[in-house]
Parts: C-alpha cells; sequence; structure tokens
C-alpha cells in the first residue's frame, strides 16, 4: 500500500495510494496455474574453458625449482646427490652444468614439482606421497580442476554422475581446453555430463561411479589418460581461446530457435597470463606482454558483447598482481562479478576503446623493459597496472577454486529462472540509498527452493548497481549454533531447539526424527545436506525498517512524544539497528540487519512448525513437493499504544509495530484449538478450534529482539468471516468518542466461492473472507467489522487485497478505507471526520459500495492489489486499481480485466460501468460531467491482467500488468508472459510516456507494483519494477524507462513514504 505525503509552501496535502523447453500453459481452474507455471525454461548452455599450458602441473603456490639461468634442462654429478636434493638447496647450484660435460653426465629434466600435500591442497607440499603423513594428495593444478568439476557434475552429490545430474542441474555443458598455439572443443555443448566426465558410455557402464573409471576409447573425456604431466604441456594461447569459443557460441547461436532467450556463458579457468597472442612471447618477462594483456580483455568484452557472460576463475595462490588485475578486468568486462569479494578499484581508469580495435598495436612503455623484469606496462590503458579486484574468482587452493566454480555455476542456474520482489526506500537519503531485491531457486524434486537477499547500492543517476550483500549465500556460511531461531510455546518465545520441541510439536514418530527436522531448518550440516538455509521468498515481500519518520509530527500530541520516539530509536546500517524482514518458505519469517546482511533473528509462527517435517529432508532429489510456510504480506508501522485523547502522549507508548500473515502457509492449519496454534488444526472455523493462526504481531521497537505481541482474536460471530490471510494490514489512527485508537484496517481474506445473493444471513454458503475487519492494535481483538451478515445482499465475495485509507479532511484521523473484492466491486468504508465530533464511535461506522460492475461486458476480473487513492483539484477523492487474478496469473479466462478510475465525490454513491467512460482507444479522453464518474480502461485480451496496485505522483498514475504467454504463442520466449507498464494523466487518461504512450513492454514475466523513490542526487523521482523472468530468463530489478512528470516543486517536496516498503 503506498502513502504519499507531500508539503507545498506550508499546507499539508495527504494522499494515502494503495501503492529441455516446455511452454507455459493456458490453465483452467483445476491445474496449477499459480506463478510456479512460469518456470518452464529454456535450458541454458555454459561452456567449460580450460587452461592445460604446463604450469597447470605445478602446485597451487607454483612452488618450481627449476635448473639454473632457467635452462630447461640441466645436468649434474651424481655423486653429488640427486637432482631434487641439488635444485632444492641453492648452494648445490654449482653442480649443476647446462650441457653434457664429465662427470655433469645425469640429465636433471625441467624442474622439480612439490606436489603432495594435504587434501584441500592449501599447503605445504612434497616432493613425494610418502614424504610426510597426511600429504599424500597429488595436487598439480590440472588435477585439482578435475576434481572440481566432478563434484559440480554430480549435482544430486549421490557419489556418481548420471542423467539425474543432467536434469537436476539443467544447465547444457561443454569442454574445451587450450595450450601450446590450440583451441580444442572436446565436448560439445549438449554432452551428457557422463560423457563429458568419463567418456561415451560404453558396455556396461551406466553412471561414472568411481574417480578413474572411464572409457579408454575416448582420449577426450575428462577422466582419459589425456590427463596426464606429459600432456600438460606448452604456452598459453589465452586470447585465442576466447575468440575460438565465441565463435562456437555465435555458431550455435545462429542456428537456435530459441536464441532470443536462451543464456549462454563461458566459464575460464586459468592460472595465468597469454603468452601466444600478438606474436609468441619469449616469457611472461616478454617487453610486448601488455599487448596479450589488452588482446585478452579485448576478447572478453567482445563475449559479453555478443551475449555471452564470461566467468573467470585465476587459479594459484601466489599469483602476481599483474595477472590479478588482468584477470578482474577480463570479468569485469565479461559482464561478471564475485559475490565473494568486495569491489575495489576504479572502473574508469582503464578505456578499453583505446585498443580494442587493435590490441596487438605497438605503444609507448614504462617500467623496466629489457625483458628481465614483469614490471613493463604500456604508458597507458594497460590492465596489468591497473588496480581492478572482486570481480574474478582468485582461487589459492581446492576449496576457494570449488567455491568459485559453484558460485558461477549457480548463476547460470539462478539466472535461468529466478523470481525477485524488491524493497526500496520511498524516500532515499545518501547513506541510506540502497536497494533490497529478494530472489529465488527453484529445485527440481524438492521442497527447499534455494532463497537470497541481497543488497544493492543504487547509483546516482537512479540505476541499480552491483550487490553488496547476499544474505542466502551468508546464511549459509553461518554456524547454525550462532543463529536466534525462536518459535512460540507454552504463551512465550522459546529457542528452536531439541530441548524445547517435542516429537509430538512437530507430529514426528520419535525424537531420532525430531532432530532431524530440527536439525534441518536450523541448517544443521549433518541434517541439512544441502547446505543452505534460506528458504524461497515468494509472497512475503521484503520490508526495510529504519529510523521512525523524521517527517511525521503528531498535530495531536502537544508533548510531541513521537519526537522522543524516534530519537531513542535511530536506526541505521551504521549502527546496525536497520534490518530487513522477509518472510520465507523455509517456514520463518527472517530479519537480517542491511548493514552486513547477517541474520539478527528468525520466527518460526507455531502454526507452521508441524508442517516442517515436510521439508526436512536427507537426500536430493527428495521427490517431495514445494511446501508454503511464511508466504503472505508483511506490514510496519509506528503506532501508539495508549489510551486516552493523545492530546498529550507519552513516548514509552510509541511502538514499532510488526503484522505479517502466512498467505498461503497458513493451509491447512488455520485455526486451532491450542491458544499456542500448536497443535489440532482445521482449514475451517468450529466452535471447538476458535483461535484463529492466520496473523502474528511483534513489538520490533527494538529491532534486534522482538518481543511477541499478539494474534487475532475474533468473537464467534466474526470468526466465520475470516478467511486465507492474504489481505495486508494497513496501520493508520481513528478517532472512537473522541479518543485516539490506532488500528490495522483488513480484509477477511481469500476463497473463492462466492455467496448467493438475497439469501437471509447466508447460512447457506462458505462465509470465509466475506468481511472487512478493523483489528486494536493494542491486544488483537477486533474492534469493528463488516460482514456478509450486515450485507447479505451484495457482499457475496471475499476480500484478499489490501485496503487503502484516506484522511480526507487532513485532520490526522483516518476516516474512509476503500477494498476491492473477488467480483471486482470497490468497498467504501467510513469512520468518525472532524465534522462528526467527539459522539462518533463505532456504533456510527458504515459500509457501502462505491462500485459495482455492472453494465460492463465481459464482467471484469477478481480485484487483489490495493486500490491507490489521490485528489484532484476541487478536491474530489479518485480511487485508482485493476483487476486480476493473483492466484492463478497465467490463467486466460473469460473475464476482461481493467483498469479503473473512479471518482468519489459524495463519500455515499454507488457507481456502475454505465457511469464511467470507456477510454480503451488511445485517443480517447475522459471529460468531467455530472453523468460520468470517471473511467476504465480495457485490458487487451489472452489474458492481461493487473497484479498490484498503482502509484500516482505528478499528476499521473503508473501501473504494471502481466500479459499470459499460454499455447497461443509461436515464440517459446516468450512463453512466460509479459511484462508492461502504462503511464497515463490521471484525470482525462491520456498517455504520459514517451511519444503520449501509455504503455511500454518491460521484458519476460510477472511484474511487481510500481515503486516510486525520491533520489536525494536528482531532483527527478525514479521508478522501480521487478520482473519475475521465466522460459529461460533471469529476474531482474530495473529503474524503468519511464520519467514520471510533476517535479517541477521538488524543492518543496519534503517526503514520499511508501506504506508498503517501510
Amino acid at each position: 500500500m503506498k502513502t504519499l505525503r507531500t508539503i507545498l509552501a506550508a499546507m499539508w496535502i495527504f494522499l494515502f495510494c494503495g501503492a529441455g523447453v516446455s511452454l507455459a500453459q493456458t490453465c483452467t481452474t483445476d491445474e496449477d496455474c499459480s506463478e510456479t507455471g512460469l518456470f518452464t525454461s529454456v535450458a541454458p548452455e555454459a561452456m567449460i574453458l580450460l587452461d592445460m599450458s604446463g604450469s597447470m602441473k605445478w602446485n597451487p603456490p607454483g612452488d618450481v625449482f627449476q635448473c639454473p639461468g632457467a635452462n630447461s634442462i640441466c645436468y649434474y654429478n651424481p655423486a653429488g646427490g640427486s637432482c631434487a636434493t641439488i635444485l632444492k638447496n641453492p648452494a648445490l647450484y654449482s653442480d649443476y652444468k647446462p650441457g653434457y660435460l664429465p662427470p655433469y653426465t645425469q640429465q636433471c629434466g625441467s624442474a622439480v614439482l612439490n606436489r603432495y600435500g594435504n587434501e584441500s591442497c592449501s599447503g605445504p607440499f612434497y616432493m613425494t606421497k610418502t614424504e610426510m603423513p597426511g600429504y599424500s594428495t597429488d595436487c598439480a593444478r590440472y588435477l585439482i580442476a578435475r576434481e572440481v568439476i566432478r563434484k559440480l557434475l554430480d549435482d544430486n552429490k549421490d557419489g556418481k554422475i548420471f542423467t539425474d545430474d543432467d536434469t537436476s542441474l539443467n544447465i547444457r555443458m561443454g569442454f574445451a581446453k587450450f595450450q601450446a598455439s590450440t583451441y580444442q572443443e572436446w565436448k560439445p555443448i549438449g554432452t551428457s555430463y557422463r560423457n563429458i566426465y568419463c567418456g561415451a558410455p560404453f558396455g556396461t557402464l551406466t553412471a561414472c561411479t568411481a574417480s578413474n573409471q572411464y572409457n579408454p576409447g575416448d582420449y577426450k573425456c575428462i577422466l582419459s589418460s589425456m590427463w596426464t604431466d606429459s600432456t600438460v604441456v606448452g604456452a598459453t594461447p589465452l586470447a585465442l581461446a576466447l575468440d575460438s569459443v565465441k565463435k562456437t557460441l555465435d555458431t550455435r547461436k545462429s542456428t537456435d530457435q530459441y536464441k532470443s532467450c536462451r543464456q549462454r556463458f563461458v566459464i575460464l579457468l586459468s592460472d595465468g597470463a597469454d603468452t601466444m597472442a600478438c606474436g609468441s612471447a619469449s616469457g611472461d618477462r616478454d617487453n610486448t606482454q601488455y599487448k596479450r594483456r589488452r588482446a585478452s580483455l579485448a576478447y572478453a568484452k567482445a563475449l559479453a558483447d555478443a551475449g555471452y557472460k564470461l566467468f573467470v576463475i585465476g587459479f594459484g595462490s601466489n599469483m602476481p598482481d599483474i595477472e590479478k588485475n588482468t584477470l578482474n578486468w577480463m570479468a569485469y568486462y565479461g559482464g561478471t562479478d564475485n559475490p565473494l569479494v568486495a569491489n575495489s578499484g576504479d572502473k574508469t581508469a582503464l578505456d578499453v576503446s583505446a585498443f580494442e580495435a587493435d590490441p596487438c598495436a605497438t605503444a609507448p612503455t614504462t617500467g623496466t623493459c629489457d625483458g628481465t623484469s614483469l614490471q613493463c606496462f604500456a604508458a597507458s590503458n594497460d590492465p596489468g597496472n591497473t588496480p581492478l579486484s572482486g570481480y574474478a574468482f582468485i582461487a589459492g587452493n581446492a576449496t576457494e577454486l570449488e567455491a568459485g566454480l559453484r558460485e558461477a555455476i549457480n548463476y547460470i542456474r539462478e539466472a535461468n529462472y529466478a523470481f525477485s520482489q524488491s524493497s526500496v526506500a520511498s524516500s532515499r537519503i545518501a547513506d541510506e540509498n540502497f536497494l533490497y531485491e529478494v530472489s529465488f531457486q527453484p529445485v527440481n524434486n524438492d521442497p527447499m527452493w534455494l532463497g537470497h537477499l541481497r543488497k544493492y547500492q543504487i547509483l546516482n543517476d537512479g540505476t541499480v548497481g552491483g550487490a553488496i550483500w547476499d544474505a542466502g549465500k551468508l546464511l549459509q556460511e553461518r554456524d547454525p549454533g550462532t543463529r536466534v531461531m525462536k518459535t512460540y510455546k507454552g504463551g512465550a518465545l522459546v529457542d528452536f531447539l531439541t530441548s524445547n520441541i517435542t516429537a509430538a510439536d512437530l507430529g514426528v514418530e520419535n525424537d531420532t526424527r525430531r532432530n532431524e527436522v530440527v536439525g534441518y531448518v536450523r541448517g544443521e550440516p549433518t541434517y541439512n545436506k544441502d547446505n543452505w538455509k534460506l528458504g524461497d521468498i515468494f509472497r512475503a515481500n521484503p520490508v526495510t525498517v529504519g529510523t521512525p519518520s523524521y517527517y511525521y509530527k503528531d498535530v495531536n500530541d502537544g508533548a510531541n512524544a513521537f519526537a522522543t520516539h524516534r530519537e531513542n530509536h535511530k536506526r541505521s546500517s551504521s549502527n546496525g539497528q536497520r534490518i530487513v524482514l522477509a518472510g520465507a518458505n523455509d517456514g520463518q519469517l527472517h530479519a537480517f540487519r542491511t548493514s552486513d546482511g547477517s541474520e539478527a533473528w528468525s520466527f518460526i509462527p507455531p502454526s507452521v512448525v508441524p508442517k516442517l517435517r515436510q521439508i526436512a529432508h536427507a537426500s536430493h532429489p527428495a521427490g517431495m513437493p514445494h511446501v508454503y510456510f511464511v508466504d503472505g504480506p508483511i506490514s510496519v508501522a509506528d503506532a501508539w499504544l495508549g489510551t486516552g485523547a493523545g492530546t498529550t502522549k507519552s513516548a514509552s507508548d510509541w511502538k514499532t509495530l510488526l503484522v505479517f500473515g502466512l498467505g498461503r502457509g497458513a493451509d491447512p492449519n488455520l485455526w486451532s484449538s491450542s491458544p499456542d496454534c500448536l497443535s489440532d488444526f482445521s482449514l475451517v472455523y468450529d466452535a471447538s478450534r476458535p483461535h484463529y493462526c492466520g496473523y502474528y504481531a511483534f513489538d520490533i521497537t527494538d529491532t534486534l529482539n522482538p518481543a511477541y505481541k499478539w494474534r487475532i482474536t475474533p468473537s464467534s460471530a466474526q470468526a466465520p468471516y475470516l478467511g486465507d490471510p492474504y489481505s495486508k494490514m494497513y496501520i493508520a489512527r481513528v478517532k472512537v468518542g473522541g479518543n485516539e485508537k490506532w488500528v490495522g484496517f483488513m480484509g477477511g481474506g481469500h476463497n473463492w466461492a462466492a455467496c448467493n445473493p438475497y439469501d437471509g444471513v447466508g447460512t447457506d454458503c462458505d462465509k470465509r473472507g466475506k468481511g472487512f475487519f478493523v483489528i486494536d492494535l493494542s491486544n488483537g481483538s477486533i474492534l469493528w467489522s463488516y460482514t456478509r451478515a450486515d450485507n447479505p445482499t451484495y457482499l457475496n465475495y471475499a476480500m484478499p487485497g489490501a485496503p487503502a485509507a484516506v484522511d480526507s479532511d487532513l485532520d490526522g484521523f483516518v476516516d474512509t478505507v476503500y477494498i476491492g473484492d473477488l467480483n471486482g466491486q470497490m468497498w467504501r468504508f467510513r469512520f468518525c471526520s472532524a465534522s462528526d465530533g467527539d459522539a462518533c464511535g463505532t456504533a456510527n461506522w458504515t459500509g457501502s459500495r462505491l462500485f459495482q460492475p455492472s453494465g460492463l461486458n465481459p464482467s471484469p476480473g477478481p480485484t487483489f492489489a490495493a486500490p491507490t487513492v489521490a485528489k484532484d483539484a476541487t478536491g474530489n477523492l479518485w480511487v485508482y486499481w485493476g483487476t486480476g487474478d493473483k492466484t492463478e496469473p497465467i490463467v486466460v479466462g473469460t473475464t476482461v480485466d481493467r483498469f479503473f478510475a473512479v471518482k468519489d465525490s459524495d463519500l455515499t454513491s454507488t457507481w456502475s460501468g454505465s457511469t464511467l467512460d470507456n477510454i480503451t482507444d488511445a485517443q480517447s479522453r475522459y471529460k468531467d460531467n455530472a453523468g460520468k464518474h470517471g473511467w476504465y480502461m480495457n485490458l487487451a485480451g489472452s489474458g492481461e491482467k493487473v497484479l498490484g496496485e498503482a502509484t500516482v505522483f505528478g499528476g499521473n498514475v503508473y501501473f504494471t500488468t502481466y500479459r499470459p504467454g499460454g499455447s497461443g504463442v509461436s515464440d517459446p520466449c516468450w512463453a512466460a508472459g509479459t511484462a508492461k507498464i502504462y503511464g497515463v494523466s490521471y484525470i482525462e487518461g491520456a498517455g504520459s510516456l514517451t511519444g503520449n504512450a501509455r504503455s511500454i513492454t518491460l521484458g519476460v514475466g510477472i511484474p511487481t507494483a510500481p515503486t516510486l523513490s525520491l533520489n536525494p542526487y536528482s531532483p527527478n523521482p525514479d521508478l522501480y519494477v521487478t520482473v519475475s523472468g521465466g522460459s529461460g530468463t533471469g529476474s531482474t530489478t530495473m529503474r524503468a524507462p519511464v520519467n514520471p512528470s510533476g517535479t517541477n516543486n521538488r524543492t518543496n517536496i519534503l517526503h514520499w513514504r511508501d506504506r508498503r516498503v517501510q
């Protein structure tokens, strides 16, 4: 829900505003037609490009003892000892001669390598496997790479590489190598993983099960006998390899029917610099080596320019800074980033355009350029001496190499089908200029989908910069024993530990299974083999909690206690008190510190505790379905919980409240006989199960130490009208008998069943969701309700969406609330206004319809999105909303969804479709007159719908739509559907986008509602939208290509507040 507050001159103006390949099917309502229908995708492709030059047989730090004078072959006197003994003792180097000369008759070839180390190959290293106990692993770089690739290809971690790994990882792989002067594609993209690693299947071989099991007839597989010291030789043709793999990908793309959406990647693993481009070098001290660095960078950029992202993994713990810088520049221009390391360096310090056309061109040099030193550089634009870090993965041992490769693989897999939502402050300040984005990656045949929450820097121009941290990754690395995880039991918060949770609480058979479930959810490695703790964050939007608003002034309180409350609870990233909240389908509401992404605490609602066994598993694939847990709306607001008129408040009575619903996660444990909501459940209310388990409230005034507050407690007359907890609570204050009361407004929730009109009190129908409720925030009781019992004629449909609240007379108290229902109706509720006086109480509150859809053919769809409210120049309230089925967005039904703008001029009348202007035609405009009370636009056919609330700013209304792909889409790359953003003038409905257009396409997938945010570095606000992706296209949060108008008086706009994200 969106609230716009502006201060123009000395006058307050309040506007409360709602703020493999398979195609997505055209669904019927008895199929699964939720957003998961978009998870079908075009599998991405990745080529692993491996350096097989001679230095790849060194150990990670490159400890090599070479012949004197860098001779490749030398001779020694056998009486003086062995070749290795002499080479490892520089004092005995004199015992070597460059040529055969008695008594120097024994040859010492090449160099002596210390290759044997511990299992992680982290050093120290020894010459033989028996020299030091525990150091028997051959740590040649190429052998480490081979083992890491084996682990990656064994995606389900069952100890073998087989077809189920191809299915679960779902990346079409290829493998190529480069060395000396050649690039060879050993396994084309699309080769089975077992073929890549073990060779083409032969005989009874069905899977790669041992480290030495391969087809001897296939010398091109990774395990073949070709992978020996004798074949790991030669120089490093890095630039040639990059150019060659680009040509391979270009050829594949040109004939691919899915080329517009299939993503392609290159994973480069190399331990050194190019020595072959621009005429082969005499060595890494060649005085023209800058040319090869430039060539490597130019070819990396060419890959990215062609749409192929390049991951760069450098291997070698003692890699010179020259090579590290070069690899980082290659990754940066290759379009990738290393999320494990902070970015550092000036990205503008290197101008690639200066050499891109001809990197081999001779340039002036600086440094020691006589062929004896590494310190020879181009006088300008040399990546070798231009510092940059945090983009390439630089690995010094087997563990770091595996981490880098896994990050690359995870990015490729997640980019293929990750869904996202985002949170950005509506009024940004310079030190909190960030965006928080949640996304997740579905996992085949597994109930635990991988969740992420990332913090992004917003750049001065409003565009989204690089990720600063990923809470999912940080939580993965967190010691589960240090986590603060709570649930509610016995009337109090308790730690989620086996000492507090019984087998009966979880509904499992014994303590062994209890330990497995608790251990899995906590992320203990003994029980959580997935090694991932954060579940998917699907519909529980992220919400940031910072310092109470600097722009709120309580005009009702002479003591100005809110200012004291704010001063006492400053919350910023710098002091560690600012948090971002998100609900996840791992059973928890999580709170993460915005400073570093660490988890501050998590809460497991007691009603989902018995469901946790449905995600706890010991192997993958688990063959278990995905389950919803904390999947509903989150509301956070400061509220005064004192009593009386509120004219002289105490700061201690101000609290920061968190209220969240479970959404789909409430099913089937919505009602309980237990006051704790921990056992004996039913989806439907009955007298034996009177406790509603759909919403939970916390006092988070101390953001790092939450206090359990309440659940909603309906009376027996109100309870039957509460449905699935989908409606987001709007927190505000009202007047009751002259006293100030802080309340939460919410719809009854979701339930598709409709009641027949005119059937008395509705005893013959499903009442769930068919009501509007006002919650007393001090204790969770229902202060007032308006249900079908109050209006059996028209209140026949559930109200699952969020309401919008308005202070129409500007006295500081809400007097009007709007909310839609599943029949496309818009309801209006009236509360006490200033003119009603102190005698006005709950008995005077009323409900009626603002709009009913008669006169529209076909009928509109349901209303899930919150309405948005604005005032026109003459003081009339305008209500804006769109229709569309949010629970089954890919359905193409018989209804026609619309976007409405209705003028509520008298706050009492009910308008219909026939009393609105149809301005669907792009040239149509609404002309204000007594006979028409607003307008509507029919959205395009094929299921185009509005799934989020609109934003009104600067005289324009902005909203997003989603059009499903469905079976009628000929291009599979658009099978996930199309996201659009509309911008029209808020009274006439004229197009306000570039060229007076009404809409533009944003991308593939489902868009979020547009979020408007004031930019501290620009007079122009930014409009952000997250598009989910699908059909092989990854999710993205973008600054929409829209420039909201009406900001000429920006210096007079003190604050804009978006109630969805704060």
